[in-house]
Parts: C-alpha cells; structure tokens; sequence
C-alpha cells in the first residue's frame, strides 16, 4: 500500500499509516507489531474509499473522504466512533488541545467548527476569506490561533477565541500574501 499519511498517537508509542484503500495500519513501536484495522466500507449508501487524509487529535484520529464525511476513531481501542458531515470534500481536520473541538475546511472554504461533547453538533460555520480551496489548517500549541492556507498563496491567521464568542462576522487577524 502507497503510504500517504502516517502519523504518531498515544504517547509516540503507535504510528497511524494509511493510503488509498479502505484499512489502515498501526505500528506498535514497542513490540514491533504492525496491525491491520478495517474502515467502514461504506456510509450511508455511499463508498469511501481512501483513507489518505488523515488528521491526528489528543485521543482520538480521524479521516477525511472525498465526500465530505470526517470519520472519528479513538486512539486507545482504535474503533470508528461516529462521522460528520460537511459541504464538498474534507481537505484538512484539526483538533483543539483538549479534543473538545474539531475545526475542519474543505474545498468550499468554509470553515466547520464542531463541538465534540455534544454529538454531531456544527456549532459554527465561517467562510474562510481569500481563500479559494482551502487546503490546510492548524492550530497552534497555545490554543489561540488558527491558521488556514490555499494553493493560491493566502494564509489566514484567526483569533481562535472568535470561533466561541458568538460572533457571526469573523475575519482573520492578519491575512498573509505571497
């Protein structure tokens, strides 16, 4: 399997690898042990068939389909939790430092905040300005900002607590040209 994605959980102690089929492997770098785990095959009537973007929380991962769909698992037993859903396809998910909030933008560019606590639950939806195809985003290490970036050379930099004050209007902080 061509490998696009692999990332570190619980601790550093497993390796998430996953490419462009329907499982996706963990390494256990301890007992060196490589584990294969099946996806759900099918949503909603619908074939996912790639799981190549994958996006890395505290406790939990998930991967983000062509479709729109953002399938969350838990990190420790490695089981699908449930999916969200958003407009167009999922080019990039992020978690808050506490895993309360799942931030995620596709090739609509809008921005998709999701409370984890409560199931499924869209609690904001905020058009990412500039930017055309959003393909990435992250949250920085302090909890405080979140920057977002297109293959048309803006980068959008918000005041993360805008997301949760209850404003309708949010503009990014400082928008970066190149």
């Amino acid at each position: 399997m061509p490998i696009f994605s692999a990332k570190h959980i619980n601790d550093g102690t497993e390796i998430i690898l996953s490419g462009r089929r329907k499982h996706f492997y963990i390494y256990n770098l301890e007992a060196s042990k490589l584990d294969r785990c099946a996806s759900i095959f099918t949503h909603k009537d619908r074939e996912i068939s790639s799981l190549e973007r994958m996006f890395v929380g505290k406790n939990q991962f998930a991967f983000g389909s062509l479709e729109g769909y953002v399938l969350l698992y838990d990190s420790k037993s490695k089981t699908y939790k449930h999916d969200l859903k958003i407009n167009g396809s999922v080019n990039s998910v992020c978690f808050d430092n506490n895993d309360t909030y799942l931030y995620t933008v596709g090739d609509q560019s809008e921005i998709h905040v999701f409370d984890l606590r409560k199931y499924r639950n869209c609690v904001q939806k905020v058009s990412d300005l500039g930017n055309f195809n959003t393909t990435c985003m992250d949250i920085s290490n302090d909890n405080g900002f979140l920057a977002t970036s297109s293959n048309s050379g803006v980068v959008n930099l918000y005041n993360l607590e805008d997301f949760h004050s209850g404003k309708e209007n949010i503009e990014p902080i400082r928008v970066i040209i190149k």
